[in-house]
């Protein structure tokens, strides 16, 4: 403003865009305020509910079977037997899921696991996590007992792949 009192053109404008947004905000609670009544009067709720409520959609909850493979309350590690022969309860078993990356949720659901102890699992020089032929074995020993556990289902198409060759499993 000048020293008469009159607005300069900038402010002029700025302070009607204030007015028309004040109005706006007016309008608009005023209608917000009605919406949330015909709500209440519907029982549909009040404050801070949706319109039109989002679906609650629950996850469906994952199958965590034993082992089918290997007993977890015998404390053995599943290779310890199969190798060597040696049957001893030992204190500390670590899981092993049989078909690991893409597939481990299916080794969960169908059973597929081990119990295995720090040197098979994941230190020694026979452990399945560094090496690959001791994978494999338990690879093998993982598909023929889910041949024998699920006869239906075709292994191939649930896992993506044959780990027994040709003519093994049958």
């Amino acid at each position: 403003m000048d020293e008469l009192g009159h607005m300069d053109e900038k402010l002029w404008k700025t302070t009607v865009f204030q007015h028309q947004v004040d109005e706006w905000r007016k309008d608009f609670y005023q209608w917000y305020k009605e919406e949330i009544k015909k709500k209440q009067k519907k029982g549909m709720g009040g404050v801070g509910e949706l319109m039109f409520p989002k679906q609650k959609q629950r996850k469906k909850r994952m199958k965590h079977p034993d082992s089918i493979l290997h007993k977890k309350e015998n404390r053995t590690c599943f290779l310890c037997m199969k190798l060597h022969g040696d049957c001893r309860k030992l204190p500390y078993l670590e899981a092993h899921h049989v078909f690991g990356g893409a597939n481990r949720k299916k080794s969960e659901e169908y059973g597929l696991k081990v119990y295995l102890c720090l040197e098979h699992h994941r230190e020694g020089l026979e452990a399945v996590h560094r090496n690959h032929d001791m994978m494999r074995l338990v690879q093998q020993e993982g598909q023929q007992a889910f041949h024998l556990t699920y006869p239906e289902i075709d292994f191939r198409k649930e896992f993506g792949k044959n780990y027994l060759g040709e003519g093994k499993h049958e």
